[in-house]
């Protein structure tokens, strides 16, 4: 019932934009090195969000390893630490570590507040304080998200500032989507909804823009808080809305996990003629898009199964389920799709018989409860 963060634009936001990044004669040959170590792995983040195997894990560990051993973090110009911290950041996110991954974007903050960077640099300012609280979403410490989207929506702009039509537009992207998140951490489902209906009149103006990365994130957060209220069929609407999109660029890990919400909520619906008719185009979908990974595989086996048993036969696939599940979630590299659908807290509410925005009000995401649980 999570999905990944946003794309926002970004001076270079994307892959081929950040490769062709040319550094100028001025720039030392030391900030060149830290400059392209980012930059790489800014690149790796933008494709592909997250180390997919211990082979990718150890290649970009080495890799940032050979530019760290001689640096002396005192010693670096404040530009240089600048580029240290945006450097390790994106590291320690894409290995999967959000501690490290909010200590370095923490120290990103102090460094523009002490040194007055945040009132000349205000959009960067802004992208690293998402930076914190990306890492804080998916740490599921929903205290601390709440403060910082409070200091959040406190920014105020000087309306003489250049491309402030620009930087409030960002502003309003940042608060949106992070306060729709924190009502999702919070299984606050219809206080989330409540909040993007009140927001929809400004969120459609940017749908006319074209700005489908974004649009898109909106549209999947929507179709979960949807979801999460036990309202299938407005859920599904919303998930159309992404999956039949004609442009395809925009959050293509999206269209994976709209299908496999949209399963899950026919499931619900009990339509299970259209799940006949449709799990095995999603199924080619997945495996042409090279996402057949475990976790999807057991999503698909258990529908396909359940679709054909009576209701009083389901629990027991249920179970089978999240205890396979459970060993998926033991595996750092097979983890990601838990951040797109929270389907731990859906089988632990159809178990106990409760409803998934009492169990996360209880516990915080089911993700969170897989990983803690060794």
């Amino acid at each position: 019932m999570v999905d990944e963060e946003t794309y926002y634009y970004e001076t270079m936001s994307t892959p081929d934009m950040v490769s062709q990044f040319k550094f100028s004669s001025e720039v030392s040959p030391f900030t060149q090195s830290l400059m392209r170590e980012y930059l790489k792995l800014r690149e790796f983040y933008l494709k592909h969000r997250f180390s997919k195997d211990e082979q990718e894990y150890h290649t970009l560990e080495s890799s940032i390893n050979q530019v760290l051993s001689p640096i002396k973090y005192d010693v670096l110009s404040l530009y240089d630490k600048v580029v240290y911290c945006r450097m390790l950041y994106h590291y320690h996110y894409i290995q999967r570590d959000f501690v490290l991954g909010y200590k370095y974007a923490s120290t990103l903050i102090s460094l523009y507040e002490i040194n007055g960077l945040n009132t000349y640099y205000k959009e960067v300012y802004l992208k690293i304080l998402n930076y914190q609280m990306l890492c804080l979403f998916r740490l599921n410490a929903w205290n601390r998200y709440a403060n910082l989207l409070e200091k959040f929506k406190s920014l105020e702009f000087e309306p003489s500032l250049p491309d402030i039509n620009l930087l409030r537009e960002t502003h309003y992207k940042y608060v949106l989507t992070h306060a729709l998140n924190l009502c999702i951490i919070k299984g606050k489902f219809g206080n989330g909804l409540a909040l993007f209906i009140d927001s929809k009149k400004l969120f459609l103006t940017l749908d006319t823009k074209h700005n489908s990365g974004y649009v898109n994130s909106i549209y999947y957060k929507v179709a979960s808080l949807y979801f999460g209220n036990g309202q299938f069929k407005e859920c599904i609407f919303y998930l159309d809305k992404l999956i039949y999109q004609m442009d395809r660029s925009g959050r293509p890990d999206l269209q994976i996990f709209a299908r496999i919400l949209k399963l899950t909520s026919l499931f619900e619906l009990q339509e299970t003629e259209y799940i006949f008719e449709n799990i095995r185009s999603v199924y080619s979908f997945l495996a042409r898009n090279k996402q057949l990974n475990k976790f999807q595989i057991e999503i698909m086996h258990f529908l396909r199964v359940c679709a054909r048993l009576p209701s009083i036969s389901i629990r027991n696939e249920m179970e089978q389920l999240r205890d396979a599940l459970y060993v998926v979630a033991q595996d750092k590299f097979e983890q990601r799709p838990f951040f797109y659908f929270d389907v731990i807290s859906w089988l632990d509410s159809k178990l106990s018989h409760r409803s998934i925005s009492e169990l996360i009000s209880e516990r915080g995401l089911g993700h969170r409860i897989l990983y803690e649980s060794k």
